[in-house]
């Protein structure tokens, strides 16, 4: 009768051991395809090839100046995610929903971009009479005057600690929404400030 119960007990063991470990197992590898979808994003970015993470990315770039795709072209010859790096500190995943946390390190974006708009006032002031000189010499000048700011030791690199919120979509695992904002502040930091100045100037400017 007792080895009965102790084979009893011993079989319900070995059910609950491998229930456990085909769980975690599950997990773990939910686990790597999260980290693999955010590795994704980040190849994506760094890409040449036109997709929809970087176009979500050029899209901020263009409000920012105010154009609807005309900044695009430019950023991707200057190389704007060529410094771009991250880490994954930690990553939490259920099957459904994963909390990821980063380290997202790129170019001082705010820098770049106050030194491109105090650049081309002044190239354009300088050369407001000069018949001679094109458009395309300023976007030219402009652009390379851009590439060598993103690789000047002068401008610093900026870290951003982010968590990303994602959710099993469609067997793929995606960003939420509400945290794309989060995303591309992170990759391109201080580009967000540049907006709210702009669009405060504008705002005094109008009234």
């Amino acid at each position: 009768m007792k080895k009965g119960i102790i084979i009893g007990f011993v079989v319900i063991l070995m059910v609950v051991a491998i229930a456990v470990f085909g769980y975690f197992r599950v997990l773990a590898t939910e686990q790597n395809k999260v980290e693999g979808a955010i590795a994704e994003i980040f190849t994506s970015l760094k890409s040449n090839d036109d997709n929809s993470q970087k176009q979500e990315v050029m899209e901020q770039i263009d409000n920012v100046f105010n154009s609807e795709n005309s900044t695009k072209s430019t950023m991707d010859e200057i190389g704007i995610f060529d410094k771009l790096n991250y880490s994954i500190i930690e990553s939490k995943v259920n099957f459904n929903e994963a909390n990821v946390y980063l380290d997202i390190t790129n170019k001082d974006m705010k820098k770049i971009l106050e030194n491109y708009l105090t650049k081309a006032l002044k190239i354009a002031i300088e050369n407001a009479f000069n018949e001679d000189y094109s458009e395309e010499q300023m976007n030219e000048e402009l652009r390379n005057y851009l590439k060598s700011q993103i690789e000047s030791d002068e401008v610093e690199n900026i870290t951003t600690k982010i968590t990303l919120n994602m959710e099993k979509r469609d067997g793929k695992w995606v960003i939420k929404e509400e945290c794309k904002k989060d995303l591309i502040n992170a990759v391109l930091p201080g580009l967000a400030d540049v907006n709210n100045r702009i669009n405060e100037s504008i705002s005094q400017n109008a009234n």
